[in-house]
C-alpha cells in the first residue's frame, strides 16, 4: 500500500520537477518542443564548431552562401526562416571577420551576400566538424527517425508558409 505525501511536505523542487513531467505528459505544447529540440540540436552543433569560432547559427549562412553565389539577403532571410534583422544580426560578425561580402546589387536597394576566400576557408575547415555531428545525430537518433524528423520539420516549415 503506498503512501501519498502530502504535495506541501515535498520539497519545491522535487515539486517543480513532478509538474514540468506532468506538463510534458498532459500538453506537449509543438511550439515548446520544436523550440527545445533546436535548443538542445544548437548546443550540439556550437560544441561541435568550438574551436573553428565559428556558431551553429553561422554554418548554414556559410553553406547557402557557399552554394549559391551572391545571394539576396531577402532570399537567404526567406531560406533560412528568419526576419532580415535576425539574419544581419547573424551577418555582421561574418562579416567582421571577412567570411562574408555585403554589396550592393544591380538594384542599389538589394543588398548581395557572398562568401569570400576566407570564407571558403573557413567552411572547408568546419566542414568536418558539421560531417561529425550530423553523424552522431544520425545514429544517437536511428536512421530512419533522423530521415523523418528531417522531413517532418520541413513539412512544418511548408507548413506554416502556406498558412
Amino acid at each position: 500500500m503506498s503512501v501519498a505525501i502530502p504535495e506541501q511536505a515535498i520539497p519545491a523542487e522535487a515539486q517543480q520537477d513532478r509538474e514540468l513531467e506532468r506538463i510534458a505528459a498532459s500538453a506537449p505544447c509543438h511550439c515548446l518542443r520544436v523550440r527545445q529540440a533546436a535548443r538542445a540540436i544548437t548546443q550540439l552543433y556550437d560544441e561541435a564548431y568550438r574551436t573553428t569560432g565559428i556558431r551553429a547559427t553561422q554554418f548554414p549562412i556559410l553553406m547557402v552562401a557557399r552554394r549559391t553565389g551572391a545571394i539576396p539577403v531577402s532570399k537567404m532571410a526567406e531560406y533560412l526562416v528568419m526576419d532580415r534583422t535576425t539574419l544581419t544580426r547573424n551577418l555582421r560578425p561574418l562579416e567582421r571577420e571577412g567570411f562574408v561580402q555585403i554589396k550592393s546589387g544591380t538594384d542599389k536597394r538589394t543588398k548581395l551576400i557572398s562568401l569570400t576566400e576566407a570564407g571558403r576557408a573557413k567552411f572547408s575547415e568546419t566542414l568536418p566538424f558539421w560531417e561529425e555531428t550530423q553523424r552522431r545525430v544520425r545514429e544517437g537518433l536511428g536512421t530512419d527517425r533522423a530521415s523523418r524528423l528531417s522531413q517532418d520539420l520541413q513539412a512544418a516549415v511548408d507548413f506554416t508558409r502556406a498558412a
